[in-house]
């Protein structure tokens, strides 16, 4: 919950130790301040005050991941020619502190999206929800076939990340190293594709600071034989070790889930494909898995039982079903999250999880093959809100620090806009079929907080913001 501030009728000095004392408690350091923490209340008000609030929030966005703040509303930043010399001040200039300040406070909201879509009727789209959550981007493809930079690519991912960022959604980007390849396994195409990557990542830096290595290795490229997990890492600590970007996070890719690697009836292959990436990997900064939960999914020993909503076990074991006769036909239900998650190793027992796809699509078995339902098929009333709710359930199951396991920071359905035109059966703005739109209405509807308790600021009762009206005002005492 943001905190909700005093509305105070003029300019003044508690307007600044408000969000001095709301800055500090949420971690920004005392140290910045040209003053005392709490300035008295004869001092002058300076835009000096003003701007190292700025700063000290940057830094609070800075390590949760947001990027760059937005500009001041006015386009200027406040300044005065000397420290000492108070100049007026817009209140718009202590509204924009405490936007972004409030911005800051309420990440931890699970919703998110793939493929964010700007769109008016607002009501069609995730558009219509608050300006908090996640949205999920794509550069597919860094490198040409040539090994080049792909700046086409790049800048495409761009323009939806500053659209996304701007109505104040976080974004997450997805960075393949070629169109269906995640990373490359041979060690001389590593250089290249590490420094198209690094530069990919300064181009979108000011909109997006998560990026995700590539995209279900095990099955990326579509071609035998797919990436190992120990390969994947291979590549992963080659990037992270000399080519991260300072101030960003890189994300190591799960598997996809319904590929069996390896031979036999071995449906342990995204759990052991994970382990083992999880092994190789030296350093990262969290993870990016997906989970899905067809909800008609029947299972061989369990013929009456349908997986109709995320938290029933659908079973999350699909181990036990080894002895089906062909290669895997069913995935393990929403929660095959918690398997997944149960790979990692326990050095990285800290590092955040994000599931930036699920949606009820899923595997389930065929006579003739391979049968994958869609949400215009199988979205059942209320899956979402359950989905969400299984999320918080296992976020807060464990020791509030999370020292025993990751915290899940965000769920995305995949997809909101058919960016590319293969995902209108999935797309949340899809409003042609039913399924789609109770799809829409259950996300909007959402309680979509992570269910991580965090210390909130206790600034007492309050309004939102300054009082309507109010331009520029002369220097204050307050």
């Amino acid at each position: 919950m943001a905190t909700i501030w005093r509305a105070l009728p003029i300019l003044s000095i508690a307007s600044i130790n408000e969000l001095r004392t709301a800055v500090y408690e949420a971690g920004g350091s005392p140290a910045t301040w040209t003053d005392e923490q709490t300035l008295p209340a004869d001092a002058t008000l300076k835009s000096v005050y003003v701007t190292e609030i700025r700063d000290a929030i940057q830094g609070l966005w800075d390590d949760r991941g947001l990027g760059l703040i937005p500009n001041w509303t006015s386009g200027a930043e406040p300044t005065e020619p000397a420290p000492g010399t108070p100049l007026p001040l817009q209140a718009g200039d202590i509204t924009d502190l405490r936007k972004w300040f409030n911005h800051f406070e309420s990440w931890g909201d699970l919703r998110g999206v793939h493929w964010w879509k700007d769109t008016t009727p607002a009501d069609v789209s995730v558009s219509a929800l608050p300006k908090v959550g996640w949205n999920v981007e794509l550069v597919y493809g860094v490198s040409n076939s040539d090994g080049t930079y792909n700046s086409g690519e790049v800048a495409r991912a761009r323009r939806h990340c500053v659209k996304a960022r701007n109505y104040g959604l976080v974004n997450i980007v997805r960075i393949d190293w070629k169109g269906g390849h995640a990373v490359p396994t041979e060690r001389r195409d590593r250089p290249d594709w590490a420094r198209n990557f690094k530069r990919a990542v300064n181009a979108l830096k000011d909109v997006a600071t998560i990026f995700i290595v590539g995209n279900e290795p095990n099955i990326e490229p579509d071609v035998a034989p797919n990436t190992t997990g120990g390969q994947y890492g291979e590549a992963f600590n080659f990037l992270y070790g000399s080519y991260r970007v300072v101030d960003t996070m890189y994300l190591a890719a799960g598997p996809a889930l319904f590929r069996v690697i390896g031979s036999g009836n071995d449906r342990k292959a995204d759990t052991v494909w994970l382990e083992n990436a999880s092994n190789q990997i030296a350093r990262l900064d969290g993870w990016a898995l997906h989970t899905y939960g067809g909800p008609y999914l029947p299972y061989a020993s369990d013929a009456g039982a349908l997986c109709n909503t995320a938290t029933v076990d659908c079973p999350i074991d699909r181990d036990k079903y080894l002895d089906r006769p062909s290669g895997l036909t069913d995935d393990a239900g929403f929660r095959r999250y918690r398997n997944l998650i149960n790979k990692i190793r326990t050095d990285w027992a800290a590092k955040p999880v994000y599931i930036t796809e699920t949606n009820t699509s899923g595997y389930k078995s065929d006579p003739n093959g391979f049968n994958k339902p869609t949400p215009v098929e199988n979205y059942v009333d209320g899956w979402i809100q359950t989905s969400y709710q299984e999320i918080r359930n296992y976020n807060s199951e464990h020791n509030s620090d999370r020292n025993e396991w990751p915290p899940v920071l965000c769920l995305c359905w995949f997809v909101d806009d058919n960016q590319d035109g293969n995902w209108g059966k999935f797309a949340l703005s899809n409003d042609a079929h039913s399924k789609l739109r109770q799809a829409r209405a259950d996300f909007k509807a959402s309680d979509t907080s992570t269910g991580i308790v965090k210390v909130e600021s206790a600034l007492g009762p309050a309004t939102a913001e300054l009082p309507a009206g109010v331009t520029r005002l002369a220097p204050l005492i307050g």
